[in-house]
């Protein structure tokens, strides 16, 4: 009887277990990335993106390069996109590019 028990409990945490991954699973956004359409400066700081002529960006992508995006920084009138190249961090704030999740147009 005691046995019965045990296993009953077992059974009850491990459901509990999957029930509560699955919700956390559902939750989660997939990625959101930036696709570059032409060239698209990249700057190496926030500021720069703000201040810099785009003929001094750190790097460009080039068209159809995706990257993902990593966070939305609102500067007031517009969003500059933190985003991930190539494992290092840059700044994205003109151009011409089209955001995307599950590669369908989106928005942050």
């Amino acid at each position: 009887m005691k046995n019965m028990k045990n296993n009953m409990l077992w059974i009850i945490l491990m459901l509990a277990c999957g029930i509560t991954g699955l919700f956390f699973y559902m939750q989660q956004k997939p990625s959101l990335y930036l696709m570059a359409k032409d060239i698209v400066p990249v700057f190496s700081s926030q500021e720069d993106a703000m201040t810099l002529p785009k003929e001094r960006a750190w790097k460009n992508l080039e068209p159809q390069q995706k990257v993902q995006v990593l966070s939305c920084v609102d500067v007031k009138h517009y969003l500059i996109y933190k985003v991930s190249l190539n494992g290092e961090v840059g700044f994205v704030n003109e151009g011409n590019y089209v955001l995307l999740r599950n590669d369908k147009p989106a928005i942050c």
